[in-house]
C-alpha cells in the first residue's frame, strides 16, 4: 500500500521489526525512510524495555533514540490494561504499540501505521481498524524509495527465515515478486 495522502505518517515500532532490521544491518534505513516521508517514528516504553536485554539490538536502538530518530513514549496505563484483557496473550510491547496507535489515531492529524510482525498482533491491529505493516513491507518500501537495491532486498528477504522469521512460501514469493517488479 502506498500512502499519497497529505497527512503525515506516524510509524509505531514493535520489537520484532526493530530486531529484524538490526540483525539485517539496516535499521538506519528506517530513519532515512522516515525523512523521505516526513514521518515520525515512536515506540512504547515496553518495546524499548523488551529489547534492553539484547545487547546488540539495544545498543543500535539506543543510538537512534539518543539522536532523536525514534521517540519512546509511555502509553496510558488504562488503555494498556483494557487491551491486555481484550487481546490476552499478546506481549507487553505489542499491547503498547496498539495502545499508542489508538491514542494517536484519535487525533486525526496523522496516518497511524503500526509496524508489527507477529501474526496475532497484526490480527489485533486489523481488528482495531489499522493498516498494519511489518518488516517485509519495509524492505519493499526501502527498495521503492531507493534506500536499498533490488539485489540487496532479495538477499535480505531470503535471509529472514534463517533467524526464525516465519513466512509462508506464498508470502515469500509475493514479496520477491513485488521487489522484482520495482522499476
Amino acid at each position: 500500500m502506498s500512502y499519497s495522502n497529505n497527512k503525515r505518517k506516524l510509524f509505531i515500532l514493535d520489537s520484532s521489526v526493530i530486531s529484524e532490521l538490526v540483525i539485517l544491518g539496516i535499521l538506519e534505513k528506517l530513519d532515512a525512510y522516515k525523512e523521505i516521508l516526513h514521518a515520525e517514528i515512536i515506540m512504547p516504553t515496553s518495546v524499548r524495555d523488551e529489547l534492553y536485554n539484547d545487547n546488540k539490538v539495544y545498543s543500535v536502538l539506543k543510538s537512534h533514540i539518543e539522536k532523536g530518530s525514534f521517540k519512546v513514549i509511555k502509553p496510558p496505563e488504562k488503555i494498556v490494561k483494557e487491551l491486555g484483557f481484550r487481546f490476552f496473550g499478546l506481549g507487553d510491547g505489542e499491547i503498547g504499540v496498539l495502545t499508542l496507535a489508538i491514542v494517536n489515531q484519535e487525533e486525526h492529524t496523522r496516518i497511524v501505521i503500526p509496524l508489527m510482525d507477529d501474526k496475532r498482533a497484526r490480527k489485533a491491529a486489523y481488528e482495531l481498524g489499522f493498516q498494519v505493516h511489518g518488516t517485509l513491507w519495509l524492505l519493499i518500501e526501502f527498495t521503492k524509495n531507493r534506500l536499498i537495491g533490488k539485489c540487496m532486498a532479495l538477499n535480505l528477504i531470503k535471509m529472514l527465515p534463517e533467524h526464525g522469521f516465519h513466512l509462508s512460501e506464498e508470502i515469500l514469493r509475493d514479496a520477491i515478486r513485488k521487489i522484482q517488479e520495482i522499476l
